[in-house]
């Protein structure tokens, strides 16, 4: 096989296996709560198209389907089972419509929360110089290459990265004292330059993760950043400031791109590549959990309106209008994708 083909194959496949086990997760968290709430669940079912897998157990029929995009988990709450409309039975469809997006949000803490505690190991450039030419200001002072820089005027650094950045603090022509495994110099920049370059040698940097509950503090205030940027593109987008297939197709995009970029992640070290699917899955998580809250058909929002406006008004809507808005909601969410991106 061509390895271009089997590369974009591998990142193919990659990004389907993390982006159904989200959707797993998120249907799961549908199932255990209609189960606690008593209502009966009838399938559940990963992917669609013909079965690949069944298995019946109980009241529940769990399939794997031969499609890997989607599922649903089926309840017995739509408007055939002639439940009475009460405060009581519409608040456990609307706890079971939400449980699958409360899902999704736990699974991104945990997500987030393991990879800012992982260790993070990193090349990180040395302090060793190389300089740009004989005349610069740093050989006028006697520095030379090869020249590893201990401190300035008395500040240690760590890396180059340290370093560039206290000399970037010191280019206003004063005189500063750099100390180096041969000795002190007294160096002044020259039109804004030192004339100092890194010489490119790296060492491998080892950095501790955080710590149990401020790796969870952190990964909560990601996901209420990340829900607040989602939002924030929605407005923009009704506002016309923002296009709309930049917002609607962005979990898309993201998703696709998770695969791409583990891949290239454990290509490089497997300590990167794992802390890189973990917070992408958070990420991608985030968004998809909050996208199913919004009040759209076919989406568990759009349930939760049905429900609220149900108790309401007292009355079960109608299961053929019922029915009409699901399927509509349903095709508008599969085309949409590709007509924004082919037509807007």
């Amino acid at each position: 096989m061509n390895a271009v083909l089997w590369s974009r194959l591998l990142s193919f496949l990659i990004g389907i296996v993390g982006i159904n086990l989200m959707i797993l997760i998120h249907e799961t968290g549908h199932l255990l709560a209609a189960k606690a709430c008593g209502i009966r669940v009838t399938v559940i079912q990963l992917g669609f198209g013909p079965s690949v897998f069944s298995h019946k157990r109980k009241d529940t029929e769990y399939r794997f389907c031969a499609i890997p995009f989607g599922g649903f988990c089926k309840m017995d709450t739509e408007p055939h089972t002639k439940q009475p409309v009460n405060f009581k039975n519409q608040m456990k469809r609307i706890i079971s419509y939400t449980a699958g997006p409360f899902a999704n949000i736990i699974f991104a803490i945990f997500c987030l929360s393991a990879y800012l505690s992982m260790p993070q190991v990193s090349d990180v450039l040395l302090p060793e110089i190389s300089l740009v030419s004989p005349s610069c200001a740093a050989a006028k002072a006697g520095l030379k290459d090869g020249d590893f820089i201990l401190s300035g005027n008395g500040e240690s650094f760590e890396d180059y990265v340290s370093l560039r950045t206290w000399l970037s603090d010191n280019t206003d022509g004063r005189t500063v004292t750099v100390e180096t495994q041969r000795g002190q110099f007294r160096i002044s920049a020259e039109n804004g330059m030192f004339g100092i370059l890194p010489s490119g040698k790296t060492t491998t940097r080892k950095i501790q993760g955080q710590t149990f509950f401020t790796s969870v503090v952190n990964s909560v205030k990601h996901c209420f950043s990340e829900t607040g940027q989602f939002l924030k593109s929605l407005v923009l987008m009704f506002r016309g400031k923002q296009k709309i297939s930049e917002t609607l197709t962005g979990i898309v995009t993201t998703s696709e791109s998770l695969g791409s970029f583990a891949k290239k992640s454990f290509s490089s070290s497997f300590n990167r590549g794992i802390r890189t699917v973990l917070y992408l899955l958070g990420s991608i998580s985030v968004s998809l959990a909050v996208a199913n809250l919004l009040p759209f058909p076919a989406l568990d929002g759009g349930y939760n309106v049905i429900a609220f406006t149900e108790l309401i008004t007292g009355k079960t809507l109608p299961q053929k209008a019922y029915l009409t808005i699901q399927i509509t909601g349903l095709v508008v969410l599969l085309a949409i994708v590709p007509i924004l991106r082919f037509f807007f």
